[in-house]
């Protein structure tokens, strides 16, 4: 403190002093301009000479502190003559002030003193500050600052003394805030973007010269690129001032020129990826921001020109390192930064201005994007730009106005869906990823590590234009469809060249997934009742197109299930909006015969696969599957559609009884558990729905009515189902799928003997269901569960099942329950004794069932003993086994 501190303090004070004094003389007018000058010239070189002769002594610190003074009072005295008195002009002042800069770069490195540079530099950037006149002379000052800034710039690199960096970036920012503040208007801003771009190229350029003789560090990294990003935030300043954003050569180019100064910083110096990032960033938002508040329809050209300029320049430097230093690290998410200014591009359409030379532009832009992200390998970052791409289209669907608008978007639509299709197979030839042979098209497409993604993109280029007309059908309700399932026809031929070219499967499943949604979408929205002809007509179409397509190319895709499958479920998934559209044009009398006609192709590829593609394989299994089981849908849809009610139900159940008839042909467990499901919901809907007894009044024809026909057809459908079963045992969670068939069944016949009982003794319109009230209906009740007890332990008797035979036991114990504990002491002498007749019958010949079929087997007389070899040994044992 005693000697550092006190002597860098006292140099301080007394450049402090010299300057307080001039500017009392000042205003005091005590001395004249003239001599005020020469006094500060020979207090600036007394000062500096009088540290020199002390310096033979030993006195270091204090010479440092005297001679860093004196450097500052000659520059404030230069500063004075040439700005405030004009006893100067420009070229004098300039060589004193270089020879001044020189003097203190020759002190500083003669004396090795930091403190030196830093009393300079803060006494020079005082300097103006101290001896302000109030007048606007941005030349003059600027000028000082430049070469003060420049001798710094010469002493850091000559001493690496890099802390000096921040210190005069600090203070030239604040020169140039403060001028900005108090006299910047906008006839200035030419001035103002040399002076902000000057200085940013200044210390742009001190990092070049910084790091060809190694004297590069964090420190002045951070220094030298601050001066440009804050030229990018000044162009942002710019915005707000008045009428200044009508005239973007200014704003834009001040932001544009300052991230050109420091790309080409980061292409001849490495170590500056990451400013670069920040730079671009940085003029990202001025674009943003120009855009959203002063775009107008004369300026858009301006503004698009600035997107390709700023698109070029983030891309071109990423790429460029990739060439210059192929050993460096990969720069991770640099492609991102060109893809920001294709987002750019959906402000002007959600604003409304638009004009033909914007697609141009965002064409370009994409392309550039694009590159980037696949010269670099950055597989997301080209997902993202294709996803970019269609956003402005999307904008201009919540602007435009119906029919006229709708021509031209959909043409914008289509124009980029094939290009980027296009491009994206470019990418996967030029990579050498071609597709595997035919044969071996069953597998994904095995791409290059890193380049798995890009095998998408065709694939995301068609799927994109999707969403969006399915949003202007729900947006803009045309009046004509066609121009909407053109699009929507086309990008499903791209889909469904990709399934055939590449070996991708997921295309054309996703291409009828987003197809059925458009159709929907269309029906929801724009299905007039007067003309559903042509919908109906695009329905078939699109149904057909995904039908046919494998069986046109069977050859090549023999051996997949994808392509298949898809072709299969174009009729159930587009089925309803075929439906909405046919009930439109003919009405629902003859609606069942739509799901008939549809069943017959269906029926026609299945003869097809059965007879003409190789036998045996999964491949050929699934497709027969696939297809006997959709064209079983359709045939049972038949009664549903024409009928209502329990139709539905009965149709379910032949259905599910169809598909287990089908598994027997063609042995794929999907056809077994769909018909299983079918079943069990088909038994549902009439065992345990309420609303199933109302579905009709009461007939008037006792035990003859709709219950016969549909209990009895749905228990039918399971038993049959149960029986057409393979013998090999099939479970559901755990439990047998044959029992449970004909567990279902059963319980369906037993319900609609219950039905009929009381349909028999109801009366009115309604069913009613009454266990008691009459003798002859307890009695009824009670014989017909005794005989169906019987018939089910017969059944068990025969097939050999504990379980039937079990059902049947419990089943007769509640009927002696209900005879003993009821029915006889409700019923007459005469039915009472008929009833108990009738019961000791049934349990009389259920006991001889038992001992018959069920009872130990009656024992044979011993056979005579004989000498027997070990063949007829093991014969013995198994007879008697």
């Amino acid at each position: 403190m005693g000697v550092k501190l006190f002597a860098w303090l006292g140099g301080f004070a007394l450049f402090l002093g010299a300057a307080f004094f001039v500017k009392y003389s000042i205003e005091h007018e005590l001395i004249s301009p003239l001599m005020r000058v020469a006094i500060g010239f020979v207090l600036g070189i007394g000062v500096i000479v009088g540290g020199l002769l002390l310096r033979p002594r030993g006195y270091a610190v204090t010479v440092q502190a005297l001679c860093a003074a004196g450097v500052a009072v000659l520059y404030a005295d230069i500063f004075a003559a040439r700005s405030f008195y004009h006893f100067i002009g420009t070229l004098p002042a300039f060589g004193l002030m270089s020879l001044v800069t020189a003097a203190a770069f020759l002190l500083a490195l003669r004396l090795d003193a930091q403190y030196v540079s830093v009393l300079g530099l803060i006494g020079g950037f005082l300097t103006p500050y101290l001896l302000s006149t109030g007048e606007n002379n941005p030349v003059g000052l600027f000028g000082y600052i430049l070469l003060l800034d420049i001798g710094l710039l010469a002493v850091v690199l000559k001493t690496r003394w890099s802390f000096l960096v921040p210190l005069s970036v600090l203070g030239t920012l604040a020169m140039e805030a403060g001028w900005t503040g108090k006299f910047f208007t906008a006839d200035q801003v030419g001035t103002a973007m040399v002076v902000w771009l000057l200085f940013a190229f200044l210390y742009l350029a001190a990092a070049k010269a910084a790091g060809r003789i190694g004297a590069r560090d964090p420190v002045l990294d951070l220094g030298a690129v601050a001066p440009a990003l804050a030229a990018i935030g000044f162009s942002g300043y710019l915005l707000t001032v008045g009428g200044l954003g009508a005239q973007p050569g200014y704003v834009l180019g001040l932001a544009s020129l300052a991230l050109a100064g420091v790309s080409a910083l980061v292409l001849f110096e490495p170590g500056f990826e990451r400013a670069h990032a920040a730079a671009s960033a940085a003029a990202f938002l001025v674009l943003l921001a120009w855009f959203s508040r002063h775009l107008t329809e004369a300026l858009l050209p301006w503004g698009l020109a600035f997107i390709l300029v700023f698109a070029v320049l983030t891309a071109v430097v990423p790429i460029v390192l990739l060439r210059l230093r192929p050993s460096a690290p990969p720069l991770r998410g640099a492609a991102a930064i060109p893809a920001l200014a294709v987002l750019l591009f959906v402000v002007p359409v959600a604003r409304e201005i638009t004009g033909f030379v914007l697609w141009p532009a965002l064409t370009l832009a994409a392309a550039v994007a694009l590159a980037a992200a696949w010269i670099l390998g950055e597989a997301a970052v080209a997902v993202a730009v294709v996803i970019a791409v269609f956003l402005p289209m999307g904008a201009w669907i919540g602007t435009a106005h119906g029919d006229r608008d709708l021509p031209g978007l959909l043409g914008v639509v289509a124009f980029f869906s094939v290009a980027l299709f296009a491009a994206g197979l470019l990418r996967l030839r030029r990579t050498g990823t071609p597709p595997p042979p035919a044969p071996d098209c069953g597998r994904p497409l095995d791409a290059p590590e890193g380049l798995l993604s890009f095998v998408e993109l065709p694939s995301l280029a068609a799927l994109l234009p999707f969403l969006l007309i399915i949003a202007a059908a729900l947006a803009l309700r045309p009046t004509d469809p066609s121009p909407l399932f053109g699009i929507a026809l086309l990008v499903t031929v791209l889909l469904l060249a990709l399934v055939r070219l590449r070996c991708a499967d997921l295309p054309g499943l996703a291409a009828l997934l987003a197809t059925a949604v458009l159709c929907a979408a269309w029906n929801a929205s724009g299905l007039r009742r007067d003309a559903p002809w042509l919908p109906f007509a695009w329905y078939l179409g699109f149904i057909a197109l995904h039908l046919v397509f494998p069986f046109v190319f069977s050859g090549a895709l023999r051996e997949r299930t994808v392509p298949w499958m898809t072709a299969a479920l174009a009729g159930p998934l587009l089925f309803f909006p075929v439906y909405q559209a046919a009930v439109a044009a003919f009405g629902k009398q003859l609606i069942g015969l739509l799901p008939a006609a549809l069943a017959l192709p269906y029926l026609g590829g299945l003869l097809f696969i059965i007879r003409r593609l190789p036998a045996g394989g999964e491949a050929r299994l699934t497709q027969s599957a696939w297809f006997g089981g959709v064209a079983l849908f359709f045939v049972t849809l038949v009664f549903p559609l024409q009928f209502s009610n329990e139709w539905l139900s009965v149709a379910w159940a032949l259905e599910g009884a169809a598909l287990v008839w089908l598994f027997r042909r063609v042995p794929h467990p999907g056809l077994l558990w769909w018909g299983a499901g079918l079943l069990a919901i088909s038994f549902v809907r009439l065992a345990l729905n309420p609303a199933v007894m109302s579905y009709h009044p009461r007939a008037a024809t006792p035990l003859l009515n709709w219950y016969l026909w549909a209990y009895g057809l749905a228990a039918l459908a399971h038993f049959t189902a149960a029986h057409l079963l393979p013998r090999e045992e099939f479970r559901v969670q755990g439990i047998s799928l044959r029992p449970m068939l004909r567990t279902l069944g059963t319980v369906l016949a037993f319900l609609l003997v219950n039905i009929e009982i009381a349909d028999y003794f109801s009366t009115g319109t309604a069913l009613t269901f009454r266990f008691s009230g009459s003798f002859a209906l307890d009695l009824t009740y009670s014989l017909a569960w005794g005989a169906f007890a019987l018939v089910l332990l017969v059944a068990g008797i025969r097939s050999g099942s504990r379980g039937v035979r079990l059902a049947s036991l419990g089943l007769f114990g509640a009927t002696i329950l209900k005879v003993f504990l009821h029915d006889l002491w409700r019923l007459g002498q005469l039915y009472r004794v008929g009833s108990i007749v009738v019961l000791a019958v049934l349990l009389i010949l259920v006991s001889f069932l038992y001992q018959r079929f069920l009872g130990p087997a009656t024992a044979r007389p011993p056979a005579p003993a004989k000498q027997s070899t070990g063949d007829d040994a093991d014969e013995d044992a198994g007879e008697e086994g």
